[in-house]
């Protein structure tokens, strides 16, 4: 019987967190979450995907599956451990308050704690390309996909989307403006839109060979997270502290408080967003058990020809119809599509549907 479990083996992780004031900050050999004061705390059993900060000081980081890990004076309100979930999780974001925050996962999926409140998830949706993103308003939420595309929820309001522009690189990260009345979007590539209110002080678009993760409003301007974890100024602000990382890994997230408080998250094996398309970074950020179940699924399925079209009426490695296929935005054909992009599909069908989408073969491999 095939059934997602947890990775056996735990990732080495860091987050490392400074005030304005410091010039660098070093981590701290063993350690899988560190501050200033070298605090450990909850280890996370997947390297972080991204953090959030703390007004009073510390952060909360997570890993794909769910996981919250806190430093500092953040409290744990809660995390999805042991959830089966449909796809990884991508994002956190923390209220102001410090008492709560909400994860967004890559179907769309929202799951707010502590006194987040929910508001919408875009899973029924059945995004096109993967949520990278989440920013908060003060009642509410946008959600920001890989092609540039937003969903709004809550107070939150549409301004407009980068779905409507020929982006050069996949969208990595959304941020609020300090009103909450507008965001900015950044590319892999450095290069950043601006809607609503949102200031446009620059792009590092072509000004910089590294591919960018993150993005915080700061000032007039922001500091762009590459992932390296070198931050980059863009704009009229203050040069950002940089993290000294002295361990092989790629950075993820960065998140700064109104007071100036930094947090950046690290991952030893973070996947590289300008060397994959938007369904192959899914699909690697996926736990290994969850792949092998699809890959279970095709080779029954299809004898693992992701290739297939044999004029019966499905097609690919996991034999969509045409109409399972275009409902989670799938284009053309499913067999003219990568693994990957077949995988990721299949991701958003099962949340609609369920494993009974399948039904012969997930009987035989245990899944329902």
């Amino acid at each position: 019987m095939l059934k997602p479990t947890r990775p056996a083996v735990r990732a080495l992780a860091f987050v490392f967190v400074a005030l304005l004031a410091i010039t660098g900050v070093a981590g701290v050999a063993g350690a899988t979450v560190w501050t200033p004061e070298t605090d450990p705390v909850t280890e996370l059993d997947g390297a972080p995907v991204s953090v959030a900060v703390a007004q009073s000081g510390g952060s909360w980081s997570v890993d794909a599956e769910g996981v919250v890990a806190t430093s500092g004076a953040a409290e744990h309100f809660g995390d999805l451990e042991g959830v089966d979930l449909a796809a990884p999780i991508v994002d956190i974001a923390a209220t102001p308050t410090d008492r709560g925050y909400v994860l967004a996962a890559a179907d769309g999926g929202v799951f707010a704690f502590g006194d987040a409140v929910f508001h919408g998830s875009a899973a029924p949706y059945g995004p096109v390309s993967p949520i990278v993103g989440i920013a908060l308003t003060p009642g509410g939420y946008w959600l920001a996909a890989a092609d540039g595309g937003i969903f709004s929820f809550g107070d939150a309001q549409f301004y407009g989307s980068g779905a409507t522009y020929e982006l050069a690189a996949p969208i990595v990260d959304i941020a609020a403006s300090d009103t909450a009345a507008g965001y900015l979007l950044l590319g892999s590539d450095g290069g950043i839109l601006t809607f609503g209110d949102a200031r446009f002080a620059g792009s590092l678009a072509h000004a910089s060979d590294e591919t960018a993760v993150s993005i915080a409003e700061v000032g007039d301007g922001y500091w762009v997270l590459n992932e390296s974890g070198l931050i980059e100024t863009v704009g009229d602000t203050p040069a950002a502290p940089q993290p000294n990382i002295e361990v092989p890994a790629f950075a993820t997230g960065i998140a700064v408080s109104d007071s100036g408080k930094i947090a950046v998250s690290v991952s030893p094996a973070a996947p590289r967003v300008a060397e994959m398309t938007p369904a192959e970074a899914f699909v690697a950020s996926l736990p290994p058990e969850r792949v092998a179940i699809w890959d279970a699924l095709a080779h029954c399925e299809s004898t693992s020809r992701w290739d297939i079209n044999t004029g019966n009426g499905f097609y690919g490695g996991i034999q969509f119809t045409l109409s399972s296929w275009r409902a989670v935005g799938g284009t053309g054909y499913p067999h003219e599509h990568s693994r990957e992009e077949q995988i990721y599909r299949g991701e958003l069908l099962l949340e609609i549907q369920g494993w009974r989408a399948w039904p012969g073969c997930t009987r035989k491999l245990g899944l329902r």
